[in-house]
C-alpha cells in the first residue's frame, strides 16, 4: 500500500484567524502602552506606584498570554498518513507530537458548539479519554484529514456541550 501524506490547511476566516487577529491585536496594544509608558519617561519606582499603570500592564498581558496559549495549543499544524498522526505547533515548528495509529484505541466524531455555529471535530480516544483533537472550525480540508485516518471509526456521538467540557479535561467518555 502506497504512503498517502495529507497535510492540514488553516481555515483562514475559521478558528486560525480568529485566533491570530486577537493574537496581534493585544500584542500591539501591550506594546503600545509600554511604549506610551517609556515615551512619557518613566522610571521604575515612578511606575510601580502607577496602580492604573501596572494594573492596565497585567490586563493586556493576561489576555496576550490566554490568546497566544490558545493559539499555539488549537491550531496545530497537522499531517496524516497511513502510520502516524503528526501535530505541530504553528509558532515553535521543533516542538511536535507524533503518534502512531495504533496509539489510539478508535475516534468518534461530535458536533461541537460555538457562536459561529456548530462545527463537527474529531475526538481521538485512547483508553475512553480523549488524547487528540481535529475540529473542522480550524481546517479547511477537516473531511480530507478524516477520510485519511487509519484509526476504527466509531462514528458520530451526540453529548451535550455541557458535558464536552467535561470529556476535554480528561473525563472519561461512556460507551
Amino acid at each position: 500500500m502506497e504512503t498517502q501524506r495529507i497535510k492540514s490547511t488553516y481555515k483562514i476566516l475559521g478558528g486560525f484567524g480568529l485566533l491570530l487577529v486577537l493574537t496581534l491585536v493585544f500584542s500591539t496594544l501591550y506594546f503600545k502602552v509600554i511604549e506610551t509608558q517609556f515615551e512619557n519617561n518613566y522610571d521604575l519606582e515612578t511606575w510601580l506606584n502607577s496602580t492604573n499603570d501596572i494594573f492596565l500592564v497585567s490586563i493586556l498581558s493576561f489576555w496576550e498570554l490566554v490568546f497566544l496559549s490558545l493559539f499555539m495549543s488549537q491550531n496545530k499544524f497537522i499531517i496524516i498518513d497511513n502510520e502516524e498522526v503528526i501535530f505541530i505547533n504553528p509558532l515553535l515548528p521543533f516542538i511536535r507530537k507524533t503518534r502512531q495509529s495504533n496509539e489510539y484505541d478508535y475516534f468518534i466524531t461530535v458536533a461541537e458548539q460555538s457562536r459561529g455555529g456548530e462545527y463537527e471535530a474529531i475526538w481521538l480516544i485512547k483508553d475512553n479519554k480523549i488524547k487528540d483533537r481535529i475540529s473542522s472550525f480550524y481546517y479547511s480540508n477537516y473531511f480530507e484529514l478524516k477520510d485519511n485516518l487509519s484509526i476504527r471509526n466509531e462514528g458520530e456521538r451526540n453529548i451535550n456541550p455541557f458535558m464536552q467540557i467535561f470529556y476535554l479535561f480528561g473525563l472519561r467518555i461512556k460507551d
